[in-house]
């Protein structure tokens, strides 16, 4: 049986105890890490899908407690990367938001970037963020393109810091994001 159909750790990773979400979030990173095949299913046209892609944004958004942020995005930047080691193992160009959607994706992390994460400490996350932005597609909605939506938020979330280290760590964070968005260009 596949991990995501496994209903005791999506229950935890819905739970209301915020000590048993962050433990379920480092429990699937570490199945994206180091057991990708319980992350992805196959299905029948050989392109990889995982329900676990279909939680993530409701998960972001849900997320409301400062010590389970550093978990959630590391979980975030595994499950993107299971997609892009598999891609390169098969040769194939299969894309991680083909499986999620991006657009609710970015709508929940840009609420929680413009809270600064809930009070999380930004010197843990904010290092996080550009590997995030690198893996956006270019344009979600035609009207706004994901990249710059979040680091707008991020840096609306500067205002929400709770003390200068982390502000400082946010705008380092949106120097990187907008130094990469413009090199890339």
């Amino acid at each position: 049986e596949h991990f995501p159909e496994s209903a005791s750790i999506t229950r935890l990773m819905q739970s209301s105890r915020a000590s048993f979400r962050r433990e379920s979030y480092n429990l699937v990173g570490r199945f994206c890490q180091f057991a990708p095949s319980l992350v992805l299913l196959s299905n029948t046209e050989s392109t990889k899908i995982t329900p676990l892609a279909t939680l993530m944004p409701n998960l972001i958004s849900g997320e409301k407690d400062s010590s389970n942020f550093v978990a959630l995005l590391e979980l975030v930047l595994s499950h993107l990367s299971v997609f892009r080691n598999n891609a390169s193992k098969d040769g194939s160009t299969e894309n991680p938001w083909n499986a999620m959607d991006a657009f609710a994706f970015v709508k929940a992390l840009s609420k929680s970037l413009r809270k600064a994460c809930y009070g999380s400490p930004a010197t843990s996350w904010a290092q996080m963020i550009l590997p995030i932005v690198a893996s956006l597609p270019c344009d979600v909605d035609e009207e706004q393109q994901s990249p710059l939506v979040i680091v707008e938020s991020l840096w609306e979330g500067r205002k929400s810091a709770i003390n200068t280290f982390d502000a400082s760590a946010i705008v380092s964070s949106v120097v990187e994001c907008v130094t990469y968005l413009l090199l890339r260009r």
